[in-house]
């Protein structure tokens, strides 16, 4: 839709708060607590890049809520950090790729066991 209905009686308290100067009375729809804080990602942790760590972080603060698609990437990982972890000497190389999505899957796998890579899964791992 390309256009606003302007007439539309849902819009009423808007033209009404135009009109008056008054703020729409918006109704509070989520209740999220002032001490909510997502934990940075750590770059300097074995394999974890400079790429995958700012990519998935971006737009996050201390004030905004991620939206669904963010918090899905962040699970990805975590789920399987197998397809994402990378040698250390390459963590700072922002155009390193495994040669294949088999060899990441299997120097990925050795690097979950070797580093003993456990990444959380429940909201207090980020949120503390």
């Amino acid at each position: 839709m390309t256009q606003v209905k302007t007439n539309s009686p849902l819009l009423a308290v808007v033209r009404q708060s135009y009109a008056t100067g008054r703020p729409v009375p918006w109704v509070q729809v989520h209740q999220v607590p002032d001490f909510r804080l997502l934990q940075p990602l750590d770059p300097h942790r074995p394999g974890v890049s400079c790429v995958e760590s700012t990519a998935r972080s971006t737009g996050w603060t201390r004030w905004s809520t991620p939206s669904r698609s963010a918090w899905a990437s962040c699970l990805e990982c975590h789920r399987n950090p197998a397809a994402h972890l990378r040698p250390q000497a390459e963590v700072t190389n922002l155009d390193w790729h495994a040669s294949s999505p088999a060899a990441q899957l299997e120097m990925g796998r050795k690097f979950v066991h070797d580093w003993n890579v456990r990444p959380p899964e429940s909201c207090s791992g980020c949120h503390r």
